[in-house]
This record gives structure tokens, C-alpha cells and sequence, in this order.
């Protein structure tokens, strides 16, 4: 179970391990509702690759580096 995944990792993660990991994913979730924000004020003036290009600006200015976010939507969402 996923349970099993989570005592694992927890065990193996140091204090400062955690606490990064805790950081980034604060961070990834403020990016995704920022991206989710500028879609409802562009709404059918925005592209994915507009979204990804917002994504990959908004988390490289926060010092991390990712491949290409997946964005998609309806026939691109598969």
C-alpha cells in the first residue's frame, strides 16, 4: 500500500531531507494554483504551452529545476 511507501521513504529521509521536500512541494502547489489562477483570467486566450512556459518561469525563479510540466487539456489530457 502506499502506506508502506510512505514509512519507507520517512525512514530513509533525514530531518533536512523532509523539510526540503516539505519546501518543494509547497512551493509546486502555489505554482499550480498561480497557473490555475492565470488560466481563469485568460480563459480562451491562453495556450498549454503558455501554462508550461508559466509553470517551468515559476519554479526555476524558485530555484527548481524540472522537465517540461504535462499540461493538458481535453483530446492533449490522455
Amino acid at each position: 500500500s502506499s502506506a508502506d511507501i510512505h514509512q519507507k521513504a520517512l525512514a530513509l529521509w533525514s530531518t533536512a531531507d523532509l523539510a526540503h521536500h516539505k519546501r518543494v512541494a509547497e512551493i509546486h502547489g502555489r505554482a499550480i494554483q498561480e497557473a490555475f489562477d492565470l488560466i481563469g483570467s485568460r480563459l480562451g486566450a491562453i495556450t498549454e504551452g503558455d501554462v508550461i512556459d508559466f509553470l517551468t518561469r515559476r519554479l526555476s525563479d524558485q530555484g527548481i529545476e524540472i522537465a517540461v510540466p504535462s499540461v493538458g487539456v481535453n483530446a492533449n489530457s490522455g
